[in-house]
Order: structure tokens, then C-alpha cells, then sequence
């Protein structure tokens, strides 16, 4: 059996009372130690089944001093040291360049530097598919990233894991957290009590599939005076081709909330929106959702022989 191993340090530091004698609520530390655990087991498992390897990890908590001193601790702070050992059950699972420590290490970085830049306000992490992996949506702009660190940012469980390793920044008196890897001292993972608030942000998983236009003109079958529910469209000349979208065309909805557009069963809308086919869970079957951006006319039954009526 192939093994390999590192060691990390993790550590809590701030100017409170009870942190700066090292003291920190026991069920937050089990947590954090726990969360710790949580993301490198189960990043290791996804970066096996992207790689197609059986190599798995067991992380340990060890006892001894990063340094061997008299005083393992320094003022205003908390740590403790986590040894990872992997291991793989093959011979062709070599730990040269594929699912090694190193390779873990520095995707687990990079995946919580991507969620330390993620808004609060974004509920959602959107993916794309491209030719050489995938991309994340960060600040309205798309990032490349490689195809583990698109499953591990994909986990339930390792989402759940960072965000419990964030809560006790937001305690009173502690204000950062540090991880630090032994083997490269350089190699160290920062987060704030600032960004700590992102991390702990339920975020679901979303890929975006394809996407794209569409126009014509479309029976409303059901419509809304509440502008954020959906209106449900039916393609005239393909009644098979219906949906429900939110209609974002202000003009038009100010019209009909004061009633100055009046709408009866067959009337027809002429519309121009986009179109967008994503999936909310990994393994799940994609859903496509629509949005009306312009309501160019509306054509009423009663006057559709004598004109159309322009909006």
C-alpha cells in the first residue's frame, strides 16, 4: 500500500480575554477540528473519483508541539496540529503528481480562496462547462477552474465543513484564523472575520448548461400582477413550446398595474427574452428557466382584425 502524509497547523488568533490565554469554547474547537477532517477526507474522495484512484485519507490529531518549545502557544492564540496520511490501495495509485498531500493542499486553498471573494449576497454558486474543465462565477465574472476543484466546491459536506472552521471568528475577541501547511511554511490559508461571513453562507450548487434568445408571439395563459411571479406563455404556431417567466419589461408591467392594459383569454404577446438551461444539484436533471426582457406588442383578441395594439 502506497501511504503519504503531511501536517498542518491551524490556528485562531484576536486580542480577546479569553483567546489571549488560549482558551476558546470546547464545542467550537471540536468543530473546527471536525471541519478540518470533513475537508480533507472528503476532498480526497472527489480528486479519487475525478483522477480514478482508490487513494482515501485519515487525518489525526496530534499531541506534540509544531516546534518542540517550552511554549507551544503565543500570546492570543489557539492551535493544534493535524497530521493527513493518505493512503492508496493500488500500485498504480502513485502519489506523483495525481492525489498526493501537495495536490490536496493547495485545492483546498484555492477552493476557499474562491468562496472568501463570494458576495454574501450570492446564494448560488454558478458554474460553466468548457473544453479544458469549468469555470465559477465570482463577482459577475467567470473563473477557470480545474475539474477537482469543481467537485470539491460541489460538496455538501465540504461547504458545511469550511463554513463550521469560520464560526469562531465570528466570536467576540477572535478575529482571524490561519493554515498553515509544515512541509511549505509559505503555504498558509487566511481568513478575516470579514470573510469568515461569506464562508458560513448556505450557498446551493448551479451550473449553467447553455443559453440563449428567444422571440415570437405567445398566448398568456396565466399572468400576474405581482412582478416577481411568473406569467405562463404559450407559443402560438407551437403549443408544445410553453413555459413560466418572470417578465422584466418595466414599461409594460406599469401598465398593467394601473390597469391601463387589459388582457383577455387568446390575447397575444409579442416577446423577446433569454433563455437559460442549469442544473441545482450535481446529480441532478437539468431545468430550463425563462425571462422576458421586452413585451414589444399586444395583440387583442377583439382588435387583432382590425390592427395591432402597440405598447
Amino acid at each position: 500500500m502506497n501511504t503519504d502524509e503531511g501536517t498542518l497547523k491551524i490556528w485562531y488568533d484576536g486580542d480577546g480575554e479569553a483567546i489571549k490565554h488560549h482558551q476558546m469554547k470546547a464545542s467550537l474547537v471540536a468543530d473546527s477540528i471536525k471541519a478540518m477532517e470533513t475537508i480533507y477526507v472528503e476532498a480526497f474522495k472527489e480528486a479519487s473519483k475525478v483522477l480514478n484512484t482508490t487513494v482515501q485519507a485519515e487525518v489525526f490529531l496530534d499531541a506534540t508541539s509544531l516546534d518542540n518549545s517550552a511554549t507551544p502557544f503565543q500570546e492570543g492564540s489557539l492551535w493544534w496540529i493535524l497530521k493527513v496520511i493518505g493512503k492508496g490501495a493500488r500500485s498504480q495509485d502513485s502519489f506523483d503528481g495525481r492525489v498526493n498531500y501537495p495536490f490536496i493542499t493547495k485545492i483546498v486553498s484555492r477552493v476557499i480562496n474562491i468562496l472568501k471573494l463570494l458576495s454574501e449576497e450570492q446564494t448560488e454558486i454558478t458554474f460553466i462547462e468548457t473544453e479544458s474543465g469549468y469555470q465559477v462565477k465570482i463577482d459577475g465574472e467567470y473563473v477557470d477552474i480545474n475539474d477537482v476543484e469543481h467537485a470539491i466546491l460541489t460538496s455538501e459536506k465540504i461547504l458545511k465543513a469550511v463554513s463550521d472552521l469560520a464560526v469562531p471568528i465570528l466570536q467576540d475577541g477572535v478575529d482571524i484564523l490561519n493554515i498553515q501547511d509544515k512541509n511549505e511554511l509559505a503555504n498558509i490559508i487566511t481568513v478575516n472575520k470579514e470573510e469568515s461571513a461569506r464562508l458560513i453562507i448556505k450557498r446551493k450548487y448551479k451550473k449553467n448548461i447553455e443559453d440563449g434568445n428567444f422571440s415570437g408571439l405567445f398566448f398568456v395563459e396565466d399572468l400576474s400582477y405581482n412582478p416577481n411571479s411568473k406569467w405562463k406563455f404559450v407559443h402560438r404556431d407551437d403549443p408544445k413550446y410553453n413555459f413560466k417567466a418572470v417578465i422584466e419589461d418595466e414599461i409594460f408591467l406599469k401598465k398593467v398595474f394601473e390597469n391601463k392594459q387589459d388582457f383577455r383569454k387568446d390575447d397575444l404577446l409579442e416577446i423577446e427574452g433569454i433563455w437559460a438551461k442549469a442544473k441545482k444539484k450535481y446529480t441532478a436533471r437539468h431545468t430550463t428557466t425563462h425571462t422576458v426582457k421586452i413585451v414589444k406588442k399586444h395583440i387583442s383578441v377583439q382588435s387583432s382584425r382590425l390592427g395591432i395594439l402597440e405598447l
